[in-house]
């Protein structure tokens, strides 16, 4: 990111149009929008189940953090239903593989994890 001096202003970062809108600019808008914009400070941002950084670019966050996660659960949704149909239809999917399926959500954390360091690291560059 950028360095900022102390003496630049918030209507001087507005009038850069070279920035990319971040998480802050985000909780900006949503704040505005809910009419409590002079709360905005009491407001956490979460993707995906992580506080993000204020600092970090929204596009970053959807690429590293939103997107892989949405992709991963639409993969999980047609593999069970798959799973489903190929049981409804008496081929050879085996029951307890549907089961286990449904009771094993969590099989991404360590996917998760590995995402959450790299925006850590990003955003510490």
């Amino acid at each position: 990111g950028r360095q900022r001096s102390g003496e630049e202003t918030d209507a001087a970062d507005e009038d850069d149009g070279d920035d990319e809108p971040t998480m802050g600019d985000l909780r900006r808008k949503i704040a505005t929008d809910l009419e409590m914009a002079d709360a905005a400070d009491m407001l956490e941002l979460v993707v995906c189940e992580r506080i993000v950084g204020l600092h970090l670019p929204i596009r970053q966050v959807h690429t590293k953090l939103w997107l892989p996660r949405a992709r991963a659960a639409a993969a999980a949704r047609n593999r069970r239903q798959a799973q489903l149909s190929a049981l409804a239809m008496g081929t050879t999917a085996e029951p307890s593989t549907v089961l286990r399926e449904y009771e094993d959500d969590d099989d991404d954390d360590d996917d998760e994890e590995e995402l959450g360091a790299e925006a850590r690291a990003a955003a510490a560059a």
